[in-house]
């Protein structure tokens, strides 16, 4: 089993390089291979990371139904077998996609449901994340007020974790709801402020 099992993970690490080169046909091809093997030893939790990360290669080739397909999968094992980080990370990635193919109340649905697994998880990194991208979903649907909401919640989480990225990032959108809300002169500022967090990233980490 210890062979396998290393195998399994090598396969995983190689169709990583592989993603990272937009050789998506090779990353596929080994992802299969992990999650074949993984599946035979019936390692829940690899296979359901195998499966998120077959669907993260569909989603970034804008495939987003087919990467919903395989997040489902990833969910449901992770359900099953109470794997709270899992549930939160599926649940957020399901989120984006149907974010980013326009389907808005299924992006909405499952990013709470996102928000709430990662609350339970304590995740520095993924609360802000699901607030940010409710705050984009609400943009979306012309609801400003509620964007604002999620985007000043996000800021808070963001600032307490000093992660510069996501602050900057956070901030950038709070910055787009003032342009849309009139503000523009506090938008141009928030802007202004998101550029410091950039060129400053380095001392905040």
């Amino acid at each position: 089993m210890g062979l396998e099992k290393n195998l399994a993970s090598t396969f995983n690490s190689m169709a990583i390089i592989y993603k990272e080169h937009a050789n998506f046909k090779l990353a596929l091809e080994y992802y299969h291979n992990s999650l074949r093997i993984n599946r035979k030893l019936g390692l829940d939790k690899s296979t359901a990371r195998n499966l998120n990360n077959i669907g993260n290669l569909f989603r970034a080739q804008k495939f987003y139904e087919k990467a919903i397909s395989y997040y489902r999968e990833a969910l449901f094992i992770n359900t099953k077998q109470g794997y709270v980080s899992g549930v939160s990370l599926n649940h957020l990635n399901i989120g984006r996609s149907a974010f980013e193919m326009g389907a808005l109340e299924l992006a909405q649905e499952q990013l709470i449901k996102g928000l709430s697994a990662a609350r339970s998880s304590k995740s520095e990194e993924r609360i802000p994340y699901a607030q940010r991208l409710l705050a984009q979903v609400h943009i979306s649907l012309g609801n400003l007020d509620m964007a604002m909401h999620y985007i000043e919640q996000a800021l808070r989480n963001s600032n307490k974790s000093k992660n510069a990225s996501q602050i900057a990032k956070n901030q950038v959108i709070r910055g787009e709801i003032l342009f849309l809300q009139g503000n523009v002169t506090e938008a141009k500022l928030m802007a202004e402020e998101a550029f410091e967090f950039y060129d400053s990233k380095d001392d905040l980490e």
